[in-house]
């Protein structure tokens, strides 16, 4: 029997409290396990008239808090909604396919928020989470399709990858997993924490000292608080230069002029010279010499510049760092960097680079006030790579 769409129009209702299990007298018709099982399944469900809040299976919603009366949520902020996926959706068995009375309702596995983990979990700190910020539980209700209120997105969080997303200020986000069950939390807060000071990231945190550098080498893939890394200033050095070798496919300290003399004088280096002792071999350029910074400054004029400006970005994370969201310039930073190894390589720059990198988010402006704020140039404590 194909699964079926369903439409209704009603008002909305709150949803039941979240409680792992709950008496039926505080949602009254909450069907019972015995009884799901005799329900009708359903592929979709809309709550108006054109259909344009329509959900289905998987789909992440948002529904009125038990508290909240539907003319309380008008005044709402997203971020003060509940979040549930959509795991199920069934009918009651009802003799007439037509009726507009249908009785829906949804299987939700719960997104809590950091206060509600907090409740039943008193060693997690609710304070370092953002208020978009949500903890995925394996707690599972049913709830009326009247008590939700919209569709919304959830993007995960994923510390310890090059490859993280793009995560607006104002989008949901998961970086928690927690067992209900066990009372177990994934990964701990501790786990996500400055290795420093033990602090876990603060999204919401717009201090420009509580900004968090990444080093994207193999072995490190950690971030750190700017406040905790001040000692480990860098010298008088380039640290835009510096921070383009911090590769993110390799641990080897790499210089570009190195790269480039292995692509470039493959059958010249190392090449044989008379010594009084007999042979020797001539060694690639001294990176501070001046025919080493030649060739660098040659090497990275031949490339796009903003290709090169976004690579030479130092890759952080936090409110102070608007365009960045809350996940910060990981990812498109990380990208150019390996685009410009790849070409050391003996690649070329793909013209359509520009789709695969969002320059907008890379590029790192701080403000405090009305003043901008220059973002402080730091080594990786494990490596001692510029970050």
């Amino acid at each position: 029997m194909p699964r079926r769409k369903f439409r209704l129009t009603m008002p909305k209702r709150r949803a039941p409290p979240k409680s792992r299990a709950y008496p039926a007298e505080l949602d009254e018709g909450v069907p019972t396990e015995e009884e799901w099982g005799t329900m009708s399944p359903f592929s979709s469900f809309s709550v108006d008239d054109e259909g344009k809040d329509t959900f289905k299976r998987n789909d992440v919603a948002l529904l009125l808090p038990s508290f909240v009366t539907p003319e309380m949520a008008k005044d709402f902020e997203e971020h003060d909604f509940w979040v549930a996926r959509i795991r199920d959706i069934r009918s009651r068995r009802n003799t007439d396919e037509d009726s507009e009375s249908r009785d829906v309702w949804v299987r939700v596995q719960w997104y809590y928020s950091a206060e509600d983990l907090a409740k039943i979990t008193k060693s997690f700190d609710a304070t370092t989470c953002g208020k978009y910020e949500r903890i995925f539980c394996d707690h599972y209700d049913y709830v009326h399709v009247d008590s939700f209120s919209g569709a919304t997105s959830m993007t995960r969080i994923k510390d310890h990858e090059i490859s993280q997303p793009y995560i607006g200020r104002a989008q949901f986000y998961c970086r928690y997993t927690y067992d209900f069950r066990e009372r177990i939390l994934e990964p701990r807060q501790k786990h996500t924490a400055c290795p420093i000071c033990s602090i876990p990231y603060s999204p919401d945190d717009s201090n420009p000292e509580q900004l968090m550098h990444f080093c994207p080498r193999p072995s490190c893939r950690k971030f750190y608080h700017e406040e905790c890394l001040q000692k480990h200033q860098l010298g008088n050095s380039s640290a835009s230069l510096q921070r383009i070798m911090t590769w993110p496919n390799t641990d080897d300290a790499l210089s570009i002029v190195g790269l480039w003399s292995t692509l470039h004088m493959p059958m010249e280096r190392p090449r044989k010279r008379r010594t009084k002792d007999g042979y020797g071999t001539v060694p690639l350029p001294d990176p501070a010499s001046e025919e080493s910074c030649n060739i660098t400054m040659d090497f990275l004029d031949s490339l796009p510049n903003q290709l090169v400006k976004v690579a030479e970005q130092p890759i952080v994370r936090g409110a102070a760092f608007i365009k960045g969201g809350v996940s910060g310039n990981v990812a498109p930073v990380t990208q150019a960097r390996q685009m410009i190894y790849d070409v050391l390589q003996g690649s070329s720059v793909p013209e359509s680079w520009q789709e695969t990198i969002d320059v907008s988010s890379a590029i790192v402006t701080l403000r405090m006030g009305s003043k901008k704020r220059n973002v402080g140039n730091v080594f990786c404590p494990n490596c001692q790579s510029a970050i």
